[in-house]
C-alpha cells in the first residue's frame, strides 16, 4: 500500500485482514446515498440556546452514519479537523442497529473462507460477531479519512473485543505511518475484583493523523527556558544586539568550545544586568539570525547562565507543553474516570449509560492546537453528545470558536429504560436535551465571559424516521 494511502488498493499481495464482505465494504464507502438532509428548525436552537433557531454553526444530524458521511463530503469534504468516535465495542451482548446492504448469512460467511476446516464449532459464532463488526466500521472510516482535513486527527475509543482488529484496519486505511498512539485510558478507579482472571482497568484510543504530522500538547511544561545551542545544527556566526542578553558579569572574546564550538568574536560588556554592547557568537545553534532578531524585537531577551555554553531563550507560555503520556489519568493529565461521566450526567438530569467524562474528550481535543481555535470537532458515534459538551466547555475556557457536528441514530429507547419512563422516544433526544442542558450550565457559571459562547445547534434528518 503506498504511503499517500489516497483509497484502499486491491492488491493480492497486500499485507491486509481479510474477512467475509470486505470487497462489499469499500465498494459501500464509494457508493453515493440517494437520501438528503433536512433541516427541522423547529428543533434547532440558537446560538443564544432559543429553541426555533438555525443561526448556530453547531450541526445535530439524526441518521444512520453512513448515510450521514457520505452526506457531509459536499461541504466537510477536507474540512474537518478533529474526529472523535466512541463506537460499539462489540462485546458479546452487543446487538448492531447499523444494518449495512452488504450483510452477509452464517452460510455465504462459511463458503467465502474457502477452508470449512478453519470455521470449527468454536470460531462459528465469533467470527460471525467480528465480520459484521468490520463491516460496519469499514466503510465509515474510509468516510471519516476523506472527510479529515490533511492536518486532521482522529481519535477512535475502544476496548479489547476489537482493539487488535481496528489497529489493522486503521493502518490500511490511514497509513501506518500515520499511527499517532494507542493511548490508554484509566477508566475506573479501582478495578472490579469479582473477575476470575484479569481485573481490566483501561480501555483505548487510537489516533491516526490523516497525512501532516504535527507536534500534540500535552500538559504544561515545567521547563520555562529551552537552550538556544543545539546538535546536530552546523555552526553559525549570530549577532546578538545590545541589550537582548541577560548576563551577570563581562565574558571577553575567545574560544569556550564545548559540543556547541562556541566563540565569542567581541568582548562582551556587562551593564544593569544586559550586554552593554553588540557582540557576535558562533556556535551549533538552533535558530538561525532572522529568528533570533524576531525574538528580540517581540521585547524578549536571551540569558547567560554559567558561560557562554550556556545561552538560553524564554519558552513561550503558551506553547510551553510537553508531549502527551500515552496513559490518560488522573494523576498524568487530571482526566477523570467513568464514575465522574456517570456524575456529569446525573447533575444534568440525563439518562444514559457508559458515556465518556467530558475532560477526557476535552483533554483529547486540547492535544490539537490552532491559533484561532476554530476547529471543526466531528462525532459520528454521538450517544449521549459528549463530544458536543467538551467543545463548548473547552471554547468557554479558551475563548476558541470550535464547532461540533453530532451524528446519531435515532435508535428507539427501551420501553423498560428509565430513558423511555422519562419521555426519551429516542437517543437523539437524549443527546439534544444534553446539550441544551449543558449549554445553560456552562452560561449560567460564566455568564459575562461566555455571552457570545455558541451553545446552539441546527437540527438536521435523514429523510428516515425512528421505527418501532
Amino acid at each position: 500500500m503506498k504511503n499517500d494511502n489516497n483509497n484502499v488498493l486491491n492488491n493480492d499481495e497486500l499485507f491486509e485482514l481479510i474477512w467475509p464482505g470486505k470487497k462489499d465494504a469499500i465498494s459501500l464507502a464509494n457508493t453515493p446515498s440517494s437520501k438528503n438532509l433536512i433541516l427541522d428548525t423547529l428543533d434547532s436552537f440558537s446560538k443564544d440556546g432559543k429553541k426555533g433557531s438555525a443561526d448556530s454553526e453547531n450541526m445535530y444530524i439524526e441518521g444512520d452514519n453512513l448515510d450521514v458521511l457520505k452526506l457531509l463530503k459536499k461541504d466537510f469534504l477536507g474540512k474537518i479537523k478533529i474526529i472523535y468516535i466512541d463506537p460499539p465495542y462489540n462485546t458479546r451482548k452487543d446487538t448492531f442497529a447499523y444494518n449495512d446492504d452488504y450483510s452477509k448469512s452464517k452460510k455465504e460467511s462459511k463458503q467465502e473462507t474457502k477452508d470449512d476446516n478453519y470455521i470449527n464449532k468454536n470460531l462459528k459464532n465469533s467470527q460471525r460477531l467480528h465480520t459484521d463488526w468490520l463491516n460496519m466500521m469499514y466503510p465509515r472510516l474510509i468516510l471519516a479519512r476523506e472527510l479529515l482535513s490533511d492536518d486532521g486527527v482522529i481519535f477512535i475509543s475502544i476496548d479489547d473485543n476489537e482493539h487488535a482488529n481496528l489497529k489493522i484496519i486503521c493502518d490500511e486505511i490511514f497509513g501506518e505511518d500515520n499511527f499517532i498512539s494507542n493511548f490508554k485510558w484509566n477508566r475506573v478507579k479501582k478495578a472490579p475484583s469479582l473477575s476470575n482472571s484479569i481485573r481490566t482497568k483501561y480501555e483505548y484510543i487510537l489516533a491516526y493523523y490523516k497525512k501532516n504530522h504535527f507536534k500534540l500538547f500535552g500538559k504544561a511544561s515545567y521547563n520555562k527556558q529551552a537552550p538556544l545551542w543545539h546538535l546536530p545544527n552546523k555552526k553559525q556566526m549570530l549577532t546578538f544586539p545590545k541589550k537582548s542578553i541577560r548576563v551577570k558579569n563581562d565574558f571577553l572574546k575567545g574560544y569556550y568550545g564545548g559540543s556547541y564550538q562556541v566563540e565569542l568574536f567581541d568582548d562582551l560588556i556587562y551593564e544593569n544586568g544586559l550586554n552593554k554592547n553588540e557582540v557576535k557568537i558562533e556556535a551549533c545553534s538552533a535558530w538561525g539570525q532572522e529568528k533570533i532578531l524576531k525574538y528580540i524585537n517581540e521585547g524578549k531577551t536571551f540569558e547567560i547562565k554559567k558561560d557562554l555554553k550556556t545561552l538560553y531563550y524564554d519558552m513561550d507560555n503558551k506553547n510551553n507543553f510537553i508531549a502527551p503520556s500515552d496513559i490518560i489519568n488522573n494523576e498524568e493529565c487530571s482526566v477523570k474516570s467513568n464514575l465522574e461521566a456517570s456524575k456529569e450526567l446525573n447533575d444534568l438530569g440525563i439518562p444514559f449509560e457508559y458515556s465518556k467524562p467530558t475532560n477526557l474528550i476535552e483533554y483529547l481535543l486540547n492535544m490539537v492546537r490552532v491559533n484561532d481555535s476554530s476547529n471543526i470537532v466531528l462525532d459520528f458515534f454521538s450517544g449521549s453528545a459528549t463530544t458536543a459538551h467538551a467543545v463548548m466547555k473547552l471554547n468557554s475556557e479558551d475563548n476558541g470558536r470550535r464547532k461540533f457536528i453530532m451524528v446519531e441514530l435515532p435508535q428507539c429507547c427501551n420501553q423498560k429504560s428509565k430513558a423511555f419512563s422519562e419521555g426519551y422516544k429516542n437517543i437523539c433526544e437524549i443527546g439534544k436535551e444534553r446539550i441544551r442542558r449543558a449549554g445553560e450550565k456552562i452560561k449560567g457559571k460564566m455568564p459575562i465571559l461566555t455571552h457570545s459562547l455558541d451553545i446552539g445547534f441546527r437540527v438536521f434528518k435523514v429523510d428516515e424516521n425512528c421505527k418501532n
